[in-house]
Order: structure tokens, then C-alpha cells, then sequence
């Protein structure tokens, strides 16, 4: 996951993550981004942005430093998590 410092949906998403999983183990790493041309580097698309193996589960976006305005619900980040596994 990556986000900006002080991102007040981190939480949010970090338990909708753990609720998509279930009892299945998962390794989530988060990353603080903290320039607009770190953003562009990794993809970031708002904070938080939640890559699956590098690919972005949320709903696109201009590419840099901002605040998500639609998180991915457990639904979607079980989707995301089945479809590349």
C-alpha cells in the first residue's frame, strides 16, 4: 500500500484488506510516498493506493500526492485478491 504521511484512510484499509483475506495468510507492506515524483515512479493514485502485485486495485486516477476519494470496499480488494491468485 502506498500512502502520503497522516493518511487517516490507511486504518480503514489495512482491516478491509484483513477481512478480504480471511483466515488466509497475507503479507501487506505499506510505503510512505512523499513527492509527486515518487507517486509518478511507483503509480501511486491517491492515498492510499493498494497494489497487488503491482497492479492497482482502486479506480485510476491522476497519478501523485492526493487523497483517495473512493476506497476499494472488501468486495472489490476480494476480487482483486482472487483474480491474481
Amino acid at each position: 500500500m502506498l500512502h502520503v504521511a497522516d493518511c487517516p484512510n490507511v486504518t480503514v484499509v489495512l482491516e478491509r484488506i484483513a477481512a478480504a483475506c480471511g483466515e488466509f495468510p497475507v503479507q501487506i507492506s505499506t510505503r510512505l510516498v512523499e513527492t509527486d515524483s515518487e507517486a509518478a515512479t511507483l503509480g501511486m493514485r491517491g492515498s492510499p493506493t493498494v497494489l497487488i502485485d503491482g497492479h492497482d486495485v482502486g479506480y485510476g486516477g491522476e497519478v501523485g500526492i492526493a487523497c483517495q476519494l473512493h476506497l476499494p470496499t472488501v468486495d472489490n480488494l476480494r476480487s482483486a485478491i482472487d483474480a491474481r491468485h
